[in-house]
């Protein structure tokens, strides 16, 4: 590859509530809140037809949607920093996809959570071999496309209450 293009979001800040569910005693089991800072990171060997990977309000706008939220509301994941930071990278990908850019092949996504702890997620077409996709329906009809190593991983990346409400998993090909 001789030459690529890069976008940078940098710091978006998003300020959001969760609790989370963890196998031992932590006060993030309890409601609390972060400011967020989001740094998305995407390589692409090639352009959309409009001139973009995607449009810089496009991944704004599907962030704004977490801004003043009680983020466990809105996603049926266990929503770690870890966990957000592959959320928010997917929906890029996502978007870039759907606005017409298949030369994506590497996004990195940072969820900063405080001044000294930051999570991070990447991807690139390299590494994605290993994992697979797998498509699940909950009881109350939603659905939700993810990609894990295995059918295990998959549903163990939700919260004990969703993966309860698993109707069926299913692996994409």
């Amino acid at each position: 590859m001789a030459q690529h293009y890069e976008l940078h979001l940098t710091k978006y800040e998003i300020a959001g509530a969760h609790k989370l569910e963890l196998p031992y005693e932590s006060g993030c089991k309890n409601l609390h809140g972060h400011n967020w800072l989001v740094s998305i990171h995407i390589k692409s060997e090639k352009l959309a037809s409009h001139g973009m990977i995607l449009d810089f309000k496009h991944i704004k706008d599907e962030l704004k949607k977490f801004d003043h939220a009680y983020i466990n509301e809105l996603v049926k994941f266990n929503p770690t920093a870890e966990n957000m930071a592959q959320h928010f990278g997917n929906l890029v990908l996502q978007q870039a996809k759907a606005e017409g850019c298949d030369g994506v092949y590497e996004i990195c996504c940072e969820v900063q959570e405080s001044e000294r702890n930051v999570a991070s997620w990447a991807w690139s077409k390299e590494s994605k071999s290993s994992f697979r996709r797998f498509r699940l329906t909950f009881d109350d009809g939603s659905r939700c496309l993810m990609e894990a190593r295995n059918e295990e991983d998959a549903i163990m990346s939700f919260n004990d209450e969703a993966q309860k409400n698993i109707k069926t998993i299913i692996e994409e090909q």
